[in-house]
């Protein structure tokens, strides 16, 4: 067991694993959303053209004019193709039920959850699913009551921004948030904790700063709480992406953000060709001497003229031709996706003695996200059976299995790709698995 000392200075904790990047995460999860998410960072995205890096105003007006449009939208239809089979659990007491209808205590079900949990990885690679106790927890208590709260464990998915992986059996969770001594009052003080989890204990490290600078602050985390736990196991376990190569938003971010500045040009183009421009031929009068109001007309030398032009609109055609080859490319990673799943060798993959045919690229491609995500559920399930005395054996999951019917990508070249590996059905889980 892990020792935990009372005290840790707070620069200590400032380290992270080489994996974690909250940079990385952070830009992957805006050009998933989009909205206000995005905005916040358009300058890590929108390139900034010459002239407007003499003029800055001209570059911030052409952010807050273009709208960001979340073409990643393409992964909720692999989440939404993976779940058309929802997944359920049974077992040998009504608490296994209870987690279908709510997993996490807040009324998530555990199909909702595991949604959650595989967006995570496709998005950022890898995904965290907590199994907690809740507050009343007390392992060394034997009234009834907490033997309950011990046993009626429960599920959610912690943020990645929030998670720095240290190895198995060991991970780190980070928050900051401020607090205030009354509910109307301002907020007085920042408290950042750092929950230490490992395959026995859970330990909490707590840090208040002061929001007042003249009262000083302690420069170490506190150790406020320390609690072992009967899982077996890391009560954070993660989901990783079977390998680098398919983590769809690394796949795609660089053609989201190539889209994002082709539609900016667009946009941008488009709202200035909609008002003409007034040209003016000078001769002999100068610039500063020129004059002209909604009330006063323009006097013009001999040989000098005034009239209003619309820009050309021929490089729009130019400009959109790129935009739809981006497009084309975006639907070239999935398809090419697709390809790699279905070209590697399927190992049987099976809960009890159920195994998932596959018929085609795409079934394959659904697979390989399924996998991880039945197992880890899998994994939480077997040390709650553990840790609750019951049979491991006879907690089942069943779903993210069918994905017949779902469309194939089709080869953006026009090309049918689709060679059905197996013509026989996929066979339904036994529930005497």
């Amino acid at each position: 067991m892990l020792v935990f000392p009372p005290v840790i200075p707070v620069k200590d904790l400032e380290f992270y694993n080489k994996d974690y990047n909250f940079k990385t995460i952070e830009k992957h999860k805006a050009l998933y959303k989009g909205g206000e998410c995005f905005h916040k960072i358009a300058k890590q995205f929108l390139a900034m053209r010459e002239i407007e890096k003499l003029h800055p105003n001209e570059y911030q007006k052409r952010i807050d004019r273009t709208a960001y449009i979340p073409h990643a939208a393409v992964i909720d239809f692999l989440v939404s193709s993976i779940f058309k089979e929802e997944p359920t659990v049974e077992g040998p007491s009504e608490y296994w039920e209870s987690l279908n209808a709510d997993a996490d205590g807040d009324g998530t079900d555990l199909a909702m959850l595991a949604r959650h949990l595989l967006l995570d990885a496709l998005l950022h690679g890898r995904s965290w699913l907590e199994v907690y106790f809740g507050e009343d927890y007390l392992p060394d208590n034997d009234t009834d009551v907490d033997k309950e709260n011990k046993l009626d464990a429960r599920l959610q998915v912690v943020p990645c921004e929030l998670v720095d992986d240290w190895g198995d059996g060991f991970a780190r969770v980070h928050t900051a948030c401020e607090e205030r001594d009354l509910i109307w009052g301002p907020f007085t003080r920042k408290v950042e904790r750092w929950n230490f989890l490992t395959d026995n204990a859970i330990a909490r490290y707590e840090h208040v700063k002061d929001n007042n600078p003249t009262i000083p602050s302690d420069n170490n985390a506190k150790l406020v709480s320390l609690e072992s736990h009967d899982l077996g196991i890391c009560p954070l376990i993660k989901l990783k992406i079977s390998h680098p190569g398919m983590w769809v938003m690394n796949r795609i971010d660089q053609l989201l953000i190539q889209m994002y500045n082709r539609e900016s040009a667009l946009q941008y183009s488009l709202d200035q060709g909609c008002y003409s421009l007034l040209v003016l031929n000078l001769n002999n009068t100068l610039i500063n001497q020129v004059y002209a109001s909604e009330v006063s007309a323009l006097k013009l030398g001999v040989g000098e003229d005034a009239k209003f032009i619309n820009p050309s609109t021929s490089i729009y055609d130019a400009a959109m031709k790129d935009l739809d080859r981006t497009r084309t490319e975006l639907a070239r990673a999935i398809h090419g996706l697709s390809l790699e799943a279905g070209a590697k060798t399927q190992a049987p993959r099976a809960t009890g003695v159920a195994t998932k045919i596959q018929q085609g690229p795409m079934d394959a491609l659904l697979s390989s996200f399924a996998a991880p995500v039945k197992d880890t559920l899998l994994k939480a399930f077997t040390a709650i059976a553990e840790m609750r005395g019951e049979d491991p054996s006879k907690v089942i999951l069943h779903g993210m299995d069918e994905f017949s019917g779902v469309e194939e990508v089709s080869s953006p070249d026009g090309e049918s790709e689709d060679t059905p590996a197996s013509s026989k059905p996929g066979l339904k889980e036994s529930e005497d698995a």
